[in-house]
């Protein structure tokens, strides 16, 4: 038999590790959401976020993100599973409320293609302050982003100060949409970019000279001229790239969290790059 179409039992924990305070508001809105499948079979479909020895963290096509336990899974089966893949799922009613999957299945097997993994960006650093179904997450570089969590569910506890990994995807306006949040340095997708908030010697901005400012900070917007950057220091900056290789400006996207160097141009919130660096190159 394929390694690959082979069928595997999981069971889906809706409240194991829910921050306090969001526990209820989270079963809520799942048994809610999938007061069908309580009823009886049903299919979801959705993304690998994160696949582990035991977990498969999978993100639904419903905006919602399911830790599955998957410890039940023939460990060739879960070897297979890569972050951005798409899985169908046929789940029912299980003991407890939870969710029990009768069957997994790969895209890539039911299509005979292997279609185009999504990729969820990284930031790595601490979860600074849980408050209800809301999480403070503080980048390594300082950057305090305020995330919504009440679609993650089975989300580990975390103490303050927690090292962690931020999963995410950009919604509207290029709000940040937390996908998971994972205890730790998580494991990049295959073929995506190395995680931003990692650094190394190589590769760093340019070194400022006299008159000339450093700034860190998470891009909103870019556009054929420049981009919106969310300043750590809390400044939101509109940046003239004219002076940046074209080609890595092109390569920039909304959520990246980089470092520019240059100088505030006499317009009010502008500021002139001479260079900028991504975090995940430095």
């Amino acid at each position: 038999m394929n390694l690959i179409a082979m069928s595997a039992t999981v069971v889906l924990l809706l409240a194991s590790g829910i921050p306090a305070g969001a526990q209820g508001q989270n079963l809520g809105n799942v048994l809610d959401k999938l007061s069908g499948i309580l009823g009886g079979n049903q299919q979801i479909h959705g993304t690998v976020v994160l696949p582990t020895d035991t977990t498969v963290v999978v993100r639904g096509d419903d905006k919602h993100t399911y830790a599955l336990d998957a410890s039940t899974i023939d460990p060739r089966v879960r070897g297979i599973l890569q972050p951005g893949d798409g899985v169908t799922v046929a789940v029912k009613a299980g003991p407890n409320r939870s969710l029990v999957a009768n069957d997994v299945q790969l895209d890539r097997v039911k299509t005979g293609a292997a279609p185009g993994r999504q990729v969820f960006q990284q930031v790595q650093g601490t979860v600074e302050k849980v408050t209800g179904s809301q999480v403070l997450f503080k980048t390594r570089d300082g950057l305090e982003l305020p995330v919504d969590v009440s679609t993650i569910v089975g989300l580990p506890a975390f103490s303050p100060n927690q090292p962690a990994t931020l999963i995410y995807d950009q919604g509207p306006q290029h709000k940040i949409e937390a996908v998971w949040i994972a205890p730790g340095e998580a494991q990049p997708a295959a073929g995506a970019p190395p995680a931003v908030g990692t650094a190394s010697a190589a590769g760093s901005a340019s070194p400022t000279t006299e008159g000339s400012e450093r700034v860190h900070g998470l891009i909103s917007d870019v556009s054929l001229t420049g981009l919106t950057l969310q300043a750590e220091d809390g400044r939101k900056l509109t940046v003239d790239t004219g002076k940046v290789n074209s080609l890595l400006v092109q390569a920039l996207r909304p959520g990246d969290l980089v470092t520019v160097v240059g100088r505030m141009a006499d317009q009010p919130g502008t500021f002139v790059a001479d260079s900028l660096q991504p975090d995940s190159l430095r």
